[in-house]
């Protein structure tokens, strides 16, 4: 694997990380609300860690997973690209959502 096969996931999920918490707080999205509507408020306080440290979590998730899928691909050489590509693709999902939500603020 190369250095770059290790940064690059990093610095994807770092910023999904500060993208999906940005999303959330232009939606004012309440996790105990939310909670409360599914019958799952006993969640609410392992949730609300998780998103409190997300900026932590979410990059050693992800470097957890290109590891994962880097032993897999002497097995299947396409698990490799599907994982990158995975990787890549929340990146643009949430760029997308973040540019959205910007817009609705900006114009109502």
């Amino acid at each position: 694997m190369r250095k770059s096969d290790v940064i690059a996931p990093i610095v994807i999920a770092e910023a999904n990380a500060w993208l999906i918490l940005a999303i959330l707080k232009a939606i004012s999205f309440n996790l105990r609300d939310f909670l409360q509507k599914l019958n799952l408020e006993y969640l609410f306080t392992p949730a609300n860690f998780v998103l409190i440290t997300l900026p932590i979590s979410l990059p050693l998730l992800a470097l957890a997973f290109i590891f994962i899928v880097s032993f897999l691909r002497e097995k299947m050489p396409a698990i490799w690209q599907l994982g990158k590509f995975m990787l890549v693709g929340t990146l643009n999902t949430f760029i997308d959502l973040g540019i959205l939500n910007f817009l609705m603020v900006l114009f109502g």
